[in-house]
């Protein structure tokens, strides 16, 4: 029976997008008295969802580094690299057209499709990466380098850095996609079931103080651009370790029916995350109007920007061409 846990983590990731573009909404616009409890309960929930957007390049890394699964340079790029670069055209030009009335310039983009601009850098490091995870000391070095690389250059943000590392292979999210293949390695290696346990049981304590570590700054500047809770801060990184290695380490099974629902709604997370801030745009303001309690309308706005992109999604992959190359 196949194991869903990771189908339904890339579910919640796909989720946790959604709640950190729509929370962030009523901050950005200003809807909200600073300091009130409803300005704070939307810039926790915000802050708690950024483990979503790490996990999602920690699952590529899970799955397209394996070497004992044959991937060649030829395939990643007709099949996987060709498909993200044809969809985030696709879909810059339909969101040009619909915000500009124009086509061009492509630029004209949402912004949450820079992830996309993202992952076909990661794509591109990976048959690099597949060579480094051969070799677990290295994979190991590498791992540990990057984490290193990632504190140091967070310090930047508060002391001016003695040296100043410019474009180094250490930054950044292809560091996400090699340290999820370490974590793996280090769940499935021959050391045992108990070592095993308390390797995760000390991931999860690392990922509170990440969690700590990212809170209590932000509840303290009452700041959402806070480098605290950055995609590549040193809580962040603590937090998306801890919620990846729970469901990697949690066998999840579900009934048949439930399952299959579990299967498609994972194999259609690319493109709901694709197509969900167009329904955001449509319903926002819309509910704003009759729900005032920000996290009921928070809720309400993710469930129908979710099943709504799902529908879209379902129904695109049903078109043979568009089903290869745009979700």
């Amino acid at each position: 029976m196949r194991n869903h846990a990771l189908d339904l983590l890339r579910i919640l990731a796909c989720l946790a997008v959604i709640t950190i573009h729509t929370s962030g909404v009523p901050i950005m616009r200003n809807l909200l008295e600073v300091g009130s409890a409803e300005y704070i309960e939307c810039l926790i929930l915000n802050a708690l969802c950024h483990w979503s957007v790490p996990v999602f390049v920690m699952l590529t890394g899970y799955f397209m580094l394996d070497s004992s699964k044959d991937l060649t340079i030829k395939r990643l790029f007709t099949k996987n690299i060709l498909r993200l670069v044809v969809s985030l055209f696709f879909w810059s030009a339909l969101y040009a057209l619909y915000y500009n009335k124009n086509l061009f310039p492509l630029g004209s983009q949402e912004g949450h499709l820079w992830y996309v601009g993202m992952i076909i850098g990661v794509y591109l490091a990976i048959p690099i990466l597949r060579l480094i995870s051969k070799n677990f000391l290295i994979l190991r070095y590498f791992s540990w380098t990057w984490v290193a690389f990632m504190c140091y250059n967070f310090c930047g943000n508060f002391v001016e850095l003695p040296i100043e590392f410019q474009d180094t292979i250490f930054v950044d999210y292809v560091g996400y996609a090699l340290f999820a293949y370490y974590i793996k390695s280090l769940l499935y290696c021959d050391q045992g079931d108990m070592t095993c346990r308390r390797i995760s049981v000390i991931i999860y304590i690392v990922g509170l103080f990440g969690l700590f570590f990212m809170l209590v700054p932000l509840i303290l500047t009452m700041d959402s651009e806070t480098p605290f809770v950055g995609y590549t801060s040193p809580g962040v990184i603590a937090v998306s370790v801890a919620v990846f290695t729970y469901f990697v380490r949690q066998p999840i099974n579900f009934s048949e029916k439930v399952g299959k629902l579990i299967e498609n709604c994972s194999n259609c997370a690319y493109g709901i995350y694709l197509v969900h801030i167009w329904f955001l745009v449509q319903v926002f303001n819309r509910l704003h109007r009759y729900i005032q309690q920000p996290l009921i309308h928070i809720l309400i706005c993710v469930l129908i920007a979710f099943v709504g992109g799902y529908c879209v999604t379902f129904i695109i992959k049903k078109i043979p061409i568009l089903k290869k190359f745009v979700v």
